[in-house]
């Protein structure tokens, strides 16, 4: 078997951080300071510190005056999710035992999946929160549907022409006609 109970740990809770920030970004919350002491192993928001909504889909957004660099913007956030969940895997890894080559196996395992779970989850969270806003039913299917590639293109969409992200839905009802 493929890594062990600390691997499905890390991947459980790289799924969980990657539905909570794709649910962030889908409804245009912005958290301001997502360090790696601001994210619940539950996948829980924590210490919204100077947090607010923007109301435009503006990849560079940030409402912290100290961010400079844009590590907290809006559009960033995905990949702070992302080395949060790798800064667990680090922080987890003194936990296998290295004298055993089957542990060790397992630490490099994880330090490598749980980033690309978070990815994988991401993604496919990311497409459900845009499907349930623009009012389609989220698939079970692993396989991509008609509807993620409509969701993809709404976020590319968004992306591309910085639209208001919480009136998004409602425009797509007038446009429906």
């Amino acid at each position: 078997t493929r890594g062990g109970r600390w691997h499905a740990m890390l991947c459980d809770v790289a799924r969980r951080v990657a539905a909570l920030v794709a649910a962030w970004m889908a409804t245009g919350f912005v958290h301001g300071v997502m360090n790696t002491d601001n994210i619940s192993l539950h996948g829980e928001t924590i210490d919204v510190g100077p947090a607010a909504f923007t109301e435009f889909w503006d990849a560079q957004f940030t409402l912290n005056p100290d961010d400079v660099h844009g590590i907290y913007a809006f559009g960033a956030q995905r990949d702070a999710g992302r080395r949060c969940v790798e800064r667990l895997a680090l922080a987890l890894s003194p936990l296998f035992e290295p004298a055993e080559s089957a542990a060790l196996e397992e630490s490099k395992a994880a330090l490598s999946d749980a980033p690309a779970t978070y990815e994988t989850a991401f993604v496919r969270a990311l497409r459900d929160a845009v499907k349930a806003r623009l009012g389609i039913e989220a698939s079970n299917s692993a396989s991509p549907s008609a509807d993620d590639a409509l969701a993809d293109a709404a976020v590319a969409a968004l992306e591309q022409v910085g639209a208001a992200v919480r009136a998004a839905p409602h425009r797509s009802a007038e446009c429906a006609g």
